[in-house]
C-alpha cells in the first residue's frame, strides 16, 4: 500500500483518497455477519484439542479465526500505524476488547460506526491528522 502511494505523485499530494477506502473498508468489516462469527469463534475456542483433532491444528484454526476477526483493523493498523503511535495503539486496544472484553461483539459495532464516521471526516477534511505516510 505504501509503494504504490509513494510511486504515485497523484496520490502523494492527495493521501485522504487512500485514508478514507481503507478506514471505511475496517469500519465496515467491524459490522459483517462475518466479522461476528470469526470473532465468537476467535472469543471461544473449542476446549479440548483430544476431539478428534491434533493441537496444531486446532491452534491454527484457532489464530485463523482470530485472523478472519481482526484482518481489516491489521490492515489499517498497517496504513496508520507506522506514521502514529495513536493509532498503533488505539487499534490494538480495539483488537484486545473484542478478543477478551466482556462485550467484545458490541465493542465491534461500536468501532465500526466510529470508523465509518472518520472515514467521511477523512474525505471532508482531506485527510485525519497522524495518519500520514512515513517519509
Amino acid at each position: 500500500m505504501h509503494r504504490i502511494v509513494d510511486s504515485t505523485p497523484w496520490l502523494l499530494v492527495q493521501p485522504w483518497l487512500i485514508q478514507a477506502p481503507v478506514i471505511a473498508l475496517a469500519g465496515a468489516y467491524q459490522l459483517t455477519p462475518l466479522k461476528q462469527r470469526f470473532l465468537v469463534a476467535c472469543r471461544h475456542p473449542l476446549p479440548s484439542p483430544h476431539l478428534g483433532r491434533s493441537a496444531i491444528r486446532a491452534g491454527a484454526e484457532h489464530a485463523a479465526d482470530c485472523l478472519g476477526a481482526s484482518w481489516a483493523l491489521m490492515l489499517l493498523m498497517f496504513g496508520a500505524g507506522f506514521a502514529n503511535v495513536w493509532w498503533m495503539l488505539g487499534l490494538t486496544g480495539i483488537m484486545v476488547y473484542e478478543a477478551r472484553g466482556r462485550h467484545g461483539n458490541l465493542g465491534a459495532y461500536v468501532s465500526g460506526a466510529m470508523l465509518l464516521i472518520l472515514a467521511v471526516l477523512a474525505l471532508a477534511l482531506h485527510g485525519l491528522p497522524g495518519f500520514e505516510p512515513p517519509t
